[in-house]
């Protein structure tokens, strides 16, 4: 039985080398005892992004856009957004699909004769590739006026396109650039066709806290060639989480005919959207 005893201890003094060496053999694995390290940000952050949903887009529900300019981000489908610009301008958007965003907006009317204004927009994410996103983007502006025994209206269009990349791996800060032709929907002749141009830089700066930059401008093509000497400069911080964003800053006119001691800053700016994933 001695021998048996032995023969038994020698076995299970094997068998626990080998095991401990085949372990100590996998590369990368921890040695034994120790808990495996925890994962990197990065690799937390691309085992929670959607396929087709950035995490930016998840944490800013201002991601939609920049100041005016859209991007070509496009939230979650299921989702419903809320958004005021300067209190007197709001509206809602919904998200059937994840690349697919609709809105509508209207001026609250200060009088009773106050214009009814009606804006739509329609934003289709085509390419996500990379850091690289790409989307067109449609809007339709109806304004009338009852003016007693006359309705007068004004119905116009744009079209265009927004190309946006990602400086980050979640799409937190981004570049961007916008162009949109635009077009009269009235019984007109339209000989020259106005276009205008944005370009934009957000950047996430801490927790919450972003910094967005945006530069405006237009131009003509047709019968008449022109281009403005004119543009709009937009600056300020973004208060971003996943629910209501907050942007507050200030949007200043840049021409030579412009009087830059009025408003030394620039127009005040305020602007929210409160999003229901």
């Amino acid at each position: 039985m001695r021998g048996v005893h032995q023969l038994v201890r020698i076995t299970v003094l094997v068998s626990a080398a080998l095991t401990a060496s085949s372990a100590a053999a996998q590369p990368g694995a921890p040695p034994p005892g120790e808990p495996p390290p925890p994962p990197s940000a990065a690799e937390v952050e691309e085992s929670m992004a959607s396929p087709s949903i950035d995490p930016g887009v998840l944490e800013d529900a201002n991601s939609g856009r920049t100041w005016l300019s859209p991007t070509a981000l496009t939230p979650p489908a299921g989702t419903f957004s809320f958004h005021d610009h300067e209190l007197l301008l709001v509206g809602a958007s919904y998200a059937p699909i994840d690349r697919l965003v609709f809105s509508l907006s209207t001026m609250i009317p200060l009088t009773s004769d106050f214009p009814l204004i009606l804006h739509g927009t329609g934003k289709l994410q085509l390419v996500r590739s990379g850091r690289v996103r790409v989307a067109a983007h449609a809007t339709f502006l109806h304004a009338g006026i009852d003016d007693g025994d006359d309705d007068l209206s004004v119905n116009a269009a744009t079209l265009g396109g927004v190309v946006t990349l990602c400086i980050d791996l979640g799409c937190h800060s981004l570049l961007n650039g916008y162009l949109a032709a635009g077009f009269a929907l009235e019984d007109v002749d339209q000989t020259s066709v106005p276009f205008t141009a944005n370009v934009a830089w957000v950047q996430h700066l801490t927790g919450i806290l972003k910094l967005v930059l945006e530069v405006d401008t237009a131009f003509i093509l047709g019968d008449i060639n022109e281009t403005s000497d004119a543009f709009l400069g937009w600056y300020g911080l973004r208060f971003a989480s996943s629910s209501i964003g907050v942007d507050i800053g200030f949007v200043k006119p840049f021409c030579d005919d412009c009087d830059s001691d009025v408003l030394p800053l620039g127009l005040p700016w305020l602007s929210f959207s409160y999003r229901s994933l």
